[in-house]
């Protein structure tokens, strides 16, 4: 008997030994921003369903976000089962990091576990609800044809592969997929996610996601929410249909609105939202931020976009707060060095003054040149003064804005209404926050 609902026995990434797991539904999505402990949760649940066999065939696939279709690889007598045992060693031994089976060869084991001819014609029927082309049988299934690799090399959806194999293997039971929206657009996440609706009628689907594509509307209870809360792993059930929803364009306002009043909070926030960095030349451009934010609207989960939110400027400005301190002591150290510079300026002109009148010109020469050094010196120490003085005022502006905004984003995250929601971020955009 397959297992979501179980207490650990030991101790998976930030999930704590002794730690309640309790998953339901046919069909689970696993949602929360990065390094929250999502993948380590398909860990521990591989872990434990990892032995549970019928008739020596394993129920149970863990398919990763390394899904590229190794053409070298051939089964040659090695099975899914052997792979299984590899994969959960590595998961024991090193969290899931290190050297491990060739996920490459993942989807050729998959179509070799069971009834290849049945698992084909499934294959196919899936092919051609994709849009792609059907595979025939051609020789043996230990020697799988190229063709099959072409179809989804040549379309760029690699890591489809697995992810098809496994929903045709009725001998697999429970199928682990950590975000199955990698490389795929928003119309294809939205075929995938009705493959999953229809094969989690005899096979439980658990999967990861970033993209709010994938979120179970059938059943709004199988939704999952993964966080840290003080660093410790939780989960929280959706309970809401509201809570499935989508960023609006008040969010996108918002976020334009932040990253023109703090420019540095750019890269986090989109690290937040697993938005690569490389999609954008310069994070901190206002455009390029809020235009790939736009693209990306409906793969953002509302709930998971104010945690990552609130998470960007907590770091942001704890950030902002170090560097402040560092403003603050350079520009106390500027100012008191410009201040001694300026006396023993005014003071050496005097002496000079004295050494001249009771004829020692050369040394009130002298001096009244040391005089003159120190009074530039005083003027660019001061000139550094002013600018730091302005830097640590403007970081001292962002903070402000920061903490506002923290407070609000809290504040905000928990209204369902999207009307009132959108009316509240439209009032703090323009009249509160970021006027500026």
């Amino acid at each position: 008997m397959l297992e979501t609902t179980f207490t650990t026995e030991f101790e998976q990434g930030p999930i704590p030994a002794g730690f309640h797991i309790d998953l339901e539904g046919n069909f689970i999505v696993l949602m929360g921003n990065n390094g929250t402990g999502k993948t380590s949760l398909l860990h521990a649940l591989f872990r434990k369903n990892v032995g549970n066999q019928i008739e020596g065939k394993t129920q149970v696939c863990l398919i990763s976000t390394a899904r590229d279709i190794d053409t070298r690889v051939q089964p040659g007598g090695r099975t899914l089962e052997q792979y299984n045992t590899e994969l959960a060693k590595i998961i024991e031994e090193n969290n899931g990091r290190g050297l491990g089976p060739n996920p490459g060869e993942l989807p050729k084991l998959i179509l070799n576990h069971n009834d290849f001819t049945v698992q084909v014609q499934k294959l196919n029927s899936y092919l051609e609800y994709l849009g792609l082309p059907k595979y025939e049988i051609q020789g043996a299934p230990d020697n799988l044809s190229e063709q099959l690799q072409t179809i989804f090399r040549e379309t760029g959806l690699q890591s489809l592969f697995a992810i098809l194999a496994a929903l045709t293997d009725d001998s697999i039971k429970m199928v682990l997929i950590d975000e199955p929206e990698v490389s795929l657009h928003p119309q294809l996440q939205r075929q995938l996610r009705e493959l999953f609706y229809d094969a989690s009628r005899e096979k439980q689907i658990i999967i990861t996601t970033h993209s709010n594509v994938f979120s179970n509307r059938k059943d709004v209870k199988s939704n999952y929410f993964i966080r840290r809360v003080n660093n410790q792993f939780h989960i929280s059930r959706a309970t809401l249909e509201a809570q499935l929803e989508s960023i609006s364009p008040a969010e996108i306002k918002l976020v334009k609105a932040l990253v023109k009043a703090v420019p540095s909070i750019a890269p986090s926030l989109l690290t937040s939202l697993d938005i690569e960095e490389l999609y954008i030349e310069k994070p901190e451009d206002i455009s390029q931020t809020t235009k790939i934010v736009q693209e990306k609207r409906e793969e953002i989960n509302i709930k998971v976009f104010y945690e990552g939110l609130q998470e960007s400027i907590k770091q942001n400005k704890d950030e902002l707060a170090s560097r402040y301190r560092e403003r603050v002591q350079q520009t106390n150290i500027a100012y008191y060095l410009s201040l001694v510079c300026l006396i023993l300026g005014v003071l050496l002109v005097f002496i000079g003054v004295i050494l001249i009148f009771i004829g020692k010109l050369e040394g009130g020469v002298l001096t009244t040149v040391s005089s003159v050094i120190s009074s530039i010196v005083s003027g660019l120490a001061f000139v550094f003064f002013k600018q730091a003085n302005d830097l640590e005022r403007e970081d001292s502006k962002q903070m402000r804005t920061l903490e506002k905004s923290f407070e609000a984003m809290g504040y905000i995250s928990c209204i369902t209404d999207e009307k009132k929601r959108d009316e509240l971020i439209g009032k703090l955009v323009e009249k509160h926050f970021f006027e500026n």
